[in-house]
């Protein structure tokens, strides 16, 4: 093998290295493949074959020095950015959980719980069954094609070595509160019912005293 033959090798090799180690990261917190039965090796090769596809097309130039302390804190950068964009996905699902445990204990449910078979935590019946709902749902509406979408997307909004910056961190932020908004207005109902039912129990209760 000649020498520049070699020398373009070693430069793919290195070129995939950076958005590898982003999707590795953001496959690893996204839902529906943060599940347990999905094996590292799994998302390994998924990973593999996602950068391989998306690095011819990234607009930017990736950096193909892979030894140096710069590249280790663009891995750390691409680590980063794939855990918080995964999570930001991630809290979609939270917020029908969410939602799900307000119901459950609302409607006087809170103890029939299970295992979650994806993360092995105890949730609700009904929370799991939320779960379960929202993403059969996000196949049907082509969910993991936007998962794709994002991760290429990615890489031109937030191009290696710039993929962190105060916009990103307060996109973070809102997501998490738009979580905590969510989950509380898609219990509000049955959480006014029971305020109702509550009320008016009390006013029965002080009512049969007289």
């Amino acid at each position: 093998m000649r020498t520049s033959d070699v020398t373009q090798l070693m430069d793919l090799v290195l070129g995939l290295w950076f958005p590898f180690v982003r999707i590795m990261a953001f496959l690893r917190y996204v839902p529906v493949l943060d599940n347990s039965a999905l094996t590292v090796r799994v998302r390994i090769i998924l990973s593999l074959a996602l950068a391989i596809i998306i690095t011819p097309l990234i607009p930017h130039p990736i950096p193909h020095d892979l030894l140096s302390l710069n590249s280790l804190i663009l891995t750390v950068e691409q680590i980063l950015w794939g855990m918080l964009f995964g999570l930001m996905f991630q809290f979609l699902f939270l917020a029908l959980q969410l939602a799900g445990q307000i119901l459950s204990f609302n409607m006087g449910m809170s103890m029939a719980v299970m295992n979650d078979p994806s993360s092995g935590a105890s949730t609700t019946v009904l929370a799991e069954l939320i779960n379960v709902y929202a993403i059969l749902l996000f196949f049907a509406m082509d969910g993991h094609l936007l998962l794709v979408s994002v991760l290429y997307k990615g890489f031109t909004y937030w191009p290696i070595g710039n993929a962190l910056h105060p916009q990103t961190l307060r996109t973070i932020a809102l997501a998490f509160s738009w979580v905590l908004a969510s989950a509380s207005l898609l219990a509000l109902p049955t959480t006014f019912i029971m305020l109702i039912v509550q009320a008016a129990l009390a006013c029965l209760t002080a009512l049969r005293r007289r």
